[in-house]
């Protein structure tokens, strides 16, 4: 795990945070990036993330299985490295296979863990719901109690994350981002982006942001502020 202080969100609000720590660790390189504090491992808004993300599951789920209808051999040998010629809808099969199995390894392990008694849907679409459900009415434990809560890497919330970040590559949803026209109010670069259906304005790490989130309503107060200021030094 990347080397994080007690108080840095877990999520990934703070990720742009952990490279740079990571950078000057490892290269010398000094940095004045402050990460966002968790509360305790996770903030409020990662952790709306994390909720967002599991509802938005099922429905992927559905949009990955459309996906198999029009499946060609490239979609499937982007995901296995095995020489057996792919079929039809491989890459759609593997890919839910691992997060509905990922939601019932998950619940199967808080259940364990909480001493609560086993799970007991069996089919997939049951599966699914059912463990999303679970989770979803278990968030506070699995962000503040489950063993790897403080985690940005193998805690639940990441792993949910991470699911929901390759349902959304798999489906093509991850290609529709909003720009922002608007210098990032904390690292002052042009990075302000809003994944299409997302509830954050985010200043995107991956071109060079510093990863604070903002809700549009917060981002569209800052907007204002900065075009009523532009406004005064154009007078």
């Amino acid at each position: 795990m990347h080397n994080t202080s007690p108080t840095a969100c877990a999520g990934p609000c703070a990720n742009a945070w952990r490279r740079a720590e990571t950078q000057r660790l490892t290269e010398g390189t000094p940095h004045g990036l402050q990460p966002w504090p968790g509360n305790p491992y996770w903030c409020d808004r990662c952790r709306t993330r994390v909720l967002d993300a599991l509802g938005m599951l099922p429905e992927l789920i559905a949009a990955i299985h459309l996906e198999a209808l029009h499946a060609t051999p490239k979609q499937t040998e982007r995901v296995t490295a095995s020489t057996t010629p792919p079929w039809p809808g491989q890459a759609s099969r593997l890919l839910t296979d691992l997060i509905v199995g990922g939601l019932a390894e998950a619940e199967d392990a808080m259940r364990d863990l909480r001493s609560w008694s086993e799970r007991t849907a069996t089919f997939e679409s049951d599966v699914l719901n059912k463990s999303v459900t679970v989770l979803t009415l278990s968030i506070d434990w699995l962000l503040t109690s489950h063993p790897e809560a403080a985690s940005p890497d193998t805690s639940p919330g990441a792993t949910i994350l991470l699911w929901r970040d390759k349902a959304m590559r798999f489906t093509g949803r991850d290609k529709l981002i909003h720009k922002f026209p608007v210098r990032c109010p904390t690292c002052d670069l042009l990075a302000l982006r809003r994944e299409d259906g997302s509830s954050y304005v985010e200043c995107l790490p991956r071109i060079g942001g510093c990863g604070r989130l903002w809700t549009e309503d917060e981002y569209l107060n800052l907007a204002t502020v900065a075009a009523s200021d532009l406004k005064r030094s154009a007078a």
